[in-house]
């Protein structure tokens, strides 16, 4: 009876296959091995925007913070270069050692010139400067 039925309601006829499309404005997060040791490039040009963060988070002694990695293909030393930034504000780089690691998981994922983000502490003191300690998992992956 219920083969009957999927034969005149059409039923029987092979599903449409469906496309497997990525959504561009997926933002993905790369994977962290827990151990926080890559420490970011650049943030000693960037105190006063870590501190501005850092104020924010007064409660938490030391929390984890997701930075988005937003490519730079216009910075004059060196074209690969991965911005972090926090709610707009740049903090520092990917260390430099790790770049092509994310530009390839990047690629894999089809993901190139669009955000992902990583796992990080605000690290330091004010008095003697903050830096940024990155979650990152090598080889780099999502």
């Amino acid at each position: 009876m219920l083969g009957f039925l999927k034969g005149l309601f059409g039923a029987g006829s092979k599903p449409e296959k469906v496309v497997n499309t990525r959504d561009p404005n997926r933002i993905r997060r790369l994977r962290g091995d827990g151990e926080f040791s890559e420490k970011a490039a650049g943030t000693s040009r960037y105190q006063e925007a870590l501190v501005e963060i850092k104020t924010g988070f007064r409660k938490h002694s030391n929390p984890d913070i997701f930075f988005d990695v937003v490519p730079e293909p216009t910075n004059q030393h060196d074209r690969d270069a991965l911005q972090l930034q926090y709610e707009g504000k740049l903090v520092g780089y990917i260390p430099a050692s790790m770049t092509s690691e994310v530009h390839d998981a990047l690629q894999r994922v089809d993901q190139v010139g669009q955000k992902c983000r990583v796992k990080g502490r605000i690290v330091g003191h004010e008095a003697k400067g903050l830096g940024v300690r990155l979650n990152i998992r090598r080889p780099a992956g999502f």
